[in-house]
């Protein structure tokens, strides 16, 4: 009877220290990701305040002009961030709605069998490389769009025509990108409402829509909501990414006309031997110059356009 014990104790004491050893590491596993934050933050806070004193807010916030490897860098940010909020914004206006109703048919609608196939195909998406996305964008996505563009502006004088590489482009792929996190986390959100909710709405009299859209979907809002900040936060970062790289492209989005008189030379638009940047996109030639954007058909696209 007192080894029984004795034994019973002993395990008790065991499993005691395997909890408080448990404890322990998970502590500290919150303890670092906390300190990974903080470092990062003192990092950007003590490597970047010099800058801002040397440079100016202003300058950074509301200059137009990103070269940093001029003789007289300029470090305006103003056109990456309109761009960077307008994509986003674009981007979670088309792809939320498609992901929530996507996690409603998965959560609500589609037999297991179903779901068993469009749960992954989906999460699949999460799996792909961003520059991936960005080809396909630039190799399928924009030559449609610039024949679009050519059928709704043909004949203008005044359009300047992007070649398929405009804000619309870099949103539809944005959007795309969103998808696998709308769709899982709104998901998970929608099965976690209590069975209680729907059966109370049938018992009313409510048909089934009725009960998806005026109970369930009020009901998982806060997790929605998070699929949604989740969402734009991912596409946001994408974005950046993208108008850090060609910030040239990012002042674009804002001058969709310009004066043909100022841009015409030797048959081409745009001032070539004082050209900034020079893109090379799907049957367009881009030239910038300080704030002046023109296009030009390439040798493949045949004439000179407006």
């Amino acid at each position: 009877m007192e080894k029984g014990k004795n034994s019973i104790l002993e395990k008790g004491k065991k499993r005691a220290a395997v909890e408080n050893a448990a404890q322990v590491i998970f502590a500290a596993c919150a303890a670092f990701s906390v300190l990974i934050v903080a470092a990062v933050t003192l990092y950007m806070i003590v490597s970047g305040t010099p800058a801002i004193f040397r440079v100016g807010l202003k300058e950074i916030l509301f200059g137009t002009v990103w070269d940093p490897a001029a003789a007289r860098p300029r470090y305006g940010i103003f056109f990456i961030l309109l761009t960077s909020l307008a994509g986003t914004s674009l981007a979670v206006l088309i792809g939320v709605p498609v992901g929530v109703l996507t996690a409603v048919f998965l959560a609500e609608v589609a037999d297991a069998r179903l779901a068993a196939l469009v749960r992954p195909a989906v999460e699949l998406l999460a799996g792909i490389p961003s520059v991936i996305y960005g080809l396909l964008g630039v190799r399928l996505l924009n030559p449609l769009l610039y024949r679009l563009e050519l059928r709704l502006f043909a004949g203008s004088a005044t359009h300047q025509f992007t070649g398929g590489s405009n804000l619309l482009a870099a949103s539809l792929v944005l959007a795309v990108m969103i998808l696998p996190t709308v769709v899982s986390v709104s998901e998970t959100a929608l099965r976690a409402v209590p069975p209680g909710v729907r059966a109370a709405s049938l018992a009313l009299g409510a048909s089934r829509v009725q009960t998806v859209f005026r109970s369930v979907l009020p009901a998982a809002r806060p997790g929605i909501v998070t699929a949604v900040v989740l969402g734009a936060g991912g596409g946001h970062g994408g974005h950046s990414c993208v108008r850090k790289q060609r910030p040239s492209a990012a002042a674009l989005q804002f001058r969709a006309f310009s004066d043909r008189s100022h841009c015409q030379r030797d048959g081409v638009f745009g001032r070539a031997s004082q050209a900034d940047a020079l893109y090379r996109g799907t049957g367009a030639v881009w030239l910038y110059h300080g704030d002046q954007f023109c296009t030009a058909q390439n040798d493949e696209g045949g004439n000179t356009g407006g």
